[in-house]
């Protein structure tokens, strides 16, 4: 069973009995927050759940070992992140134990198509590699407020809109900024839009957020942001990737002949959106899709080679136009 959506993915966890589950997003930090999360769920159900955590270097050997380990009480929860990137025949050998075993098993993987020796129509799973930026922007929504409430607190959504306005879609990002609000707060039992905007001050995350706005939506020459990215301090290029990512997703569904771009976003500014909109036209799909495909060729090089990360960027800018 496939979900889209985190809520439905959440409550469906709580409410059945299944041992095996599979997330999928190409954005790193994500997925392990969500896993977390599915992780908490899963605890809450089970009086003793021993985690054994694993990544994508697991072996066969190790696996095997975990996954025959029976504690004398609770069960087992066996996760592993990245399993996309794990051997193949240890991916052939994990979906074979996992339907004859009693374990739990949590998954992680970029995509679903690196995953395909696992029995997939079986397995509840979370593909969000193809989400939506509406979609996105709603289930981010709805975790700053979980943030906020697990602290006794409550996030008034004016106040979480703005804030994610102004910091964009990086979930980590997001947190630290909830984190201080919850500090500034004090006593108060609610984080309003005054908050925000009393605290929200320029950093290197909103100068990335910048970067990558002006980038996508052309408001600087291209040959502008090589010098511009090495000079913020202390901001990380694969932090920027996931904000140009978080706009040039907004830019391939918006020039598609949106006819009311507010439904798809409506914590936009709404002069900010037609802008937006009128911009997506004229940029084409196509050109978008182009973009997030040098942007997803940009994070793996980042990760599995060692060339220097500036020289990276340099190539992908070169394939921008």
């Amino acid at each position: 069973m496939k979900f889209e959506e985190l809520s439905p993915f959440e409550k469906y966890i709580q409410e059945h009995s299944d041992r095996i589950f599979l997330i999928a997003t190409p954005l790193d930090t994500e997925r392990k927050k969500i896993m977390q999360r599915v992780t908490s769920l899963l605890a809450q159900k089970e009086q003793e759940l021993h985690p054994i955590t694993f990544e994508s270097h697991v072996s066969l050997e190790s696996f095997s070992e975990a996954a025959q380990n029976r504690p004398l009480f609770g069960a087992t929860l066996i996760i592993i992140d990245g399993l996309d990137r794990v051997k193949k025949e240890v991916r052939e050998e994990i979906a074979k134990a996992i339907l004859s075993n009693d374990s739990f098993f949590l998954f992680g993987a970029a995509h679903l198509r690196g995953v395909s020796e696992l029995p997939l129509k079986k397995i509840p799973t979370l593909d969000l590699s193809h989400e939506k930026p509406w979609q996105r922007e709603r289930r981010l929504l709805e975790t700053c407020v979980r943030h906020v409430e697990k602290a006794g607190k409550k996030l008034h959504p004016e106040a979480a809109a703005f804030l994610l306005e102004q910091v964009g879609g990086e979930q980590g990002l997001l947190e630290m900024e909830l984190e201080k609000l919850l500090s500034f707060t004090g006593l108060r039992t609610e984080i309003t839009l005054e908050d925000v905007k009393t605290l929200a001050s320029p950093s290197s995350s909103f100068q990335g957020w910048e970067v990558s706005k002006r980038l996508v939506w052309g408001e600087e020459e291209v040959g502008f942001f090589l010098s511009m990215v090495l000079n913020l301090d202390p901001i990380s290029l694969p932090q920027l990737i996931g904000q140009i990512r978080y706009f040039l997703q907004m830019g391939e569904q918006l020039a598609e002949n949106v006819e009311k771009p507010a439904e798809l976003f409506p914590h936009l500014n709404p002069s900010t959106l037609e802008k937006y909109h009128a911009q997506a036209k004229k940029i084409g799909r196509g050109l978008f899709q182009k973009r997030l495909i040098a942007l997803n060729d940009l994070e793996i090089a980042l990760k599995m080679s060692n060339v220097d990360p500036s020289i990276l960027w340099d190539l992908f800018i070169g394939r921008w136009k």
